[in-house]
Order: structure tokens, then C-alpha cells, then sequence
């Protein structure tokens, strides 16, 4: 006679308790994260020294004069004084001074202060490192499980197959508690988990240091003016006034020796995909509690 198999065509643990649970290396795949979106994003740094490579500063001048006249002629009673007068600005052109090359200027150390309401980035992509090892595996002291579900379950049996029927069969024991010494599983992979949308709040990193922080080329300008005194005369008055412009641009900035302390309200990422394969896996002290089968069907 042939062998028959045993299928449970659905079972129930109300919960399981184990005590260590050990995993020795877990590898998990590339996530790629469309989008990270951080709220209320601090950071307060220190820094040794900096450094504006390849840069260049010019300078534009825009000089006008301004003037304003005016005479009031006095009229007897009972007419008005008659008043006439004006203001403005003559331009005499602009004075572009061009590009000079400053070199390589060196930044004194100071503090660098970030506070930026919300930044988003994204695709972000990481492929971390194995976890984990024969020395150090990853351990949890104890691990809880509820309302676990089961479908479907098949297991083969050396009883032998009877009239060639599936037989179901009702099961003879109540909810029962299992307790197992000691449980092994060489290797759990998984492919295309879908983890949804994950939010954090209340991030925040204490000394955080880096040896160097580098940015790519940068352009900054800045305007202001400067004038003389009026010099007023007693129909008119004159006085000289300049437009400054001053643009600064550098190939790279580098601050070096950083320290600080970065605080972010609120992190929000997309959804996304990852793998995970764990080997070395052992449970020690596993225990399942009313592990409930309703019914066995023998199919042969």
C-alpha cells in the first residue's frame, strides 16, 4: 500500500511564547525609497576650519545722482502761494568690474546653524551589510506571537492509503499547548516584502561627528547701497548715491572637524520593497499555546 498524505485545512495558535531566539547572519537585499520627506529638520554644528576652493568674486557699481528743486512764489490774501518743484535720479551708467580670482580661502572655525521647515529627497538607495555572524549572531531575549493562522497545511504520514478516499477526519484532542526544547531553521528567504508607508517622530542625534562635509559649487550675491550727504543749496539739492553689488562663487566648500546635534519633528517615507534572508536560526524554549486543528483530511 502507498503512503497517504495528512492536510489540515486550517488550524489556529491563539499565541507562542519562546525565550532566546538566536539568528546567525541576515542579509538583507537593496531598498530603494522614492521618497524621504523630513519636517521640522534642526542641526547645530561646529566646525574646525573650512575652505572655498577656486574662488572668485566681482563687483558692480551702479553710480546715479539724485537731486530735487523746487521755489514757492508768496501771493498776497487772499490767493495761495504758488509752488512748483521735482525729484529724481540720473543714472551714469554701470561699472562692471569682472571676475578676480581669490584662490583657495581659508574659513575660520565657527558654528553652522540648520533649520529648514521641510526637505524632501529621494529615490534614496542603501544595500546594508550582512548582520550578524558566527561570533556575534543577532539575539532577542524572548519573542510573542498572537492569533497565528494557518491554511492549507499538508504533511506526508507512513499510514497507508485506504480505498484510495480522502478521508476527513474530526480531530480527536481539544486546544492543546505544545511546548518544544529546542527549534532549528537553517534558512528563511523572502522576496518582494512590501513594507508600506512608515512615519517617525521625535529623531534626534546626539554628537554627531564627521571628519570632512563637502558641498559642490556655489553662488552667493549680495546688494546694498551707499550715499552721500544731501547737499542742499537753496532752490536745489544734490547728493550722490551707489548701487554695490558684490557676486561670490567657489568651485567646492569643505568644513572640516564637524560636531553636533541633529533634531528632525517628523519623518515620512514611501512605501517600498526588500529581501531578507536569514540563516542559523535557532528557538530555544518554544511553547504554543491552544494550537486548535478542526479537522485532518487523509488524502491518498
Amino acid at each position: 500500500m502507498s503512503s497517504q498524505e495528512i492536510k489540515i485545512p486550517n488550524s489556529k495558535i491563539e499565541s507562542s511564547q519562546s525565550s532566546r531566539v538566536s539568528i546567525q547572519r541576515a542579509v538583507v537585499g537593496q531598498i530603494r525609497i522614492d521618497q524621504v520627506t523630513l519636517n521640522g529638520f534642526k542641526g547645530n554644528f561646529n566646525y574646525n576650519s573650512g575652505m572655498m576652493s577656486n574662488t572668485q568674486i566681482k563687483i558692480v557699481i551702479k553710480p546715479y545722482l539724485d537731486y530735487w528743486w523746487g521755489v514757492c512764489i508768496g501771493l498776497p490774501w487772499p490767493f495761495d502761494d504758488v509752488c512748483v518743484g521735482d525729484d529724481g535720479s540720473v543714472s551714469f551708467g554701470t561699472i562692471d568690474m569682472g571676475w578676480s580670482n581669490l584662490g583657495n580661502v581659508s574659513i575660520a572655525g565657527g558654528q553652522l546653524l540648520l533649520d529648514v521647515a521641510q526637505t524632501t529627497f529621494g529615490p534614496f538607495n542603501m544595500t546594508p551589510l550582512p548582520l550578524g555572524g558566527k561570533d556575534q549572531p543577532i539575539t532577542a531575549a524572548s519573542v510573542q506571537t498572537n492569533d497565528i493562522r494557518m491554511e492549507d497545511t499538508s504533511m506526508s504520514t507512513g499510514l497507508p492509503s485506504v480505498l484510495g478516499l480522502d478521508l476527513p477526519v474530526p480531530n480527536p484532542m481539544g486546544p492543546q499547548s505544545v511546548n518544544i526544547k529546542k527549534t532549528t531553521i537553517a534558512q528563511l528567504l523572502t522576496e518582494g516584502m512590501r513594507i508600506p508607508p512608515m512615519g517617525f517622530t521625535g529623531i534626534d542625534a546626539k554628537n554627531v561627528k564627521m571628519d570632512k562635509a563637502e558641498s559642490g559649487g556655489f553662488q552667493a550675491q549680495g546688494t546694498f547701497t551707499k550715499s552721500t550727504s544731501w547737499l542742499n543749496l537753496t532752490f536745489v539739492g544734490f547728493r550722490l548715491r551707489f548701487e554695490i553689488t558684490s557676486i561670490l562663487k567657489a568651485s567646492k566648500i569643505t568644513m572640516n572637524g564637524l560636531s553636533g546635534n541633529v533634531q528632525v519633528q517628523s519623518a515620512l517615507t514611501s512605501a517600498f520593497n526588500m529581501s531578507l534572508n536569514l540563516s542559523g536560526i535557532e528557538i530555544n524554549g518554544l511553547k504554543i499555546n491552544k494550537f486548535q486543528v478542526p479537522a485532518i483530511v487523509l488524502e491518498v
